[in-house]
This record gives structure tokens, C-alpha cells and sequence, in this order.
């Protein structure tokens, strides 16, 4: 079995952070649950920058 890692940085448009959260939450975190090919998935906030999200899986 080959694994790799795939790494995502979105910048969203000014002060938007919190609504681009909010659909990441409805739509993707039950998705990314229900695939059972995610070994591990992270969705994390920049607390250098009020406006930027990584997600690595």
C-alpha cells in the first residue's frame, strides 16, 4: 500500500475565515468522516494570519 500526504492552504478573502469554516463543517467534515480511506485528516487555522486555513490529510 502506497500512503501519501496532501497538503492545502486556503487563503480566504478578508474576514471571511468563519463563514468558509462554517461550510467546511457542514458539508466536508461529514464527508471526510465517512470515508474510511482518510487515515487522518486536519483542518487547522493560522494564528498568524485571521484570514488563512490548512487542511493536510
Amino acid at each position: 500500500m502506497n500512503t501519501f500526504a496532501v497538503i492545502i492552504k486556503h487563503k480566504t478573502q478578508p474576514g471571511k475565515r468563519d463563514e468558509v469554516r462554517a461550510v467546511w463543517e457542514k458539508h466536508m467534515a461529514p464527508a471526510v468522516a465517512a470515508n474510511p480511506g482518510h487515515l487522518a485528516y486536519f483542518y487547522c487555522f493560522d494564528n498568524a494570519d485571521p484570514d488563512v486555513i490548512c487542511a493536510f490529510q
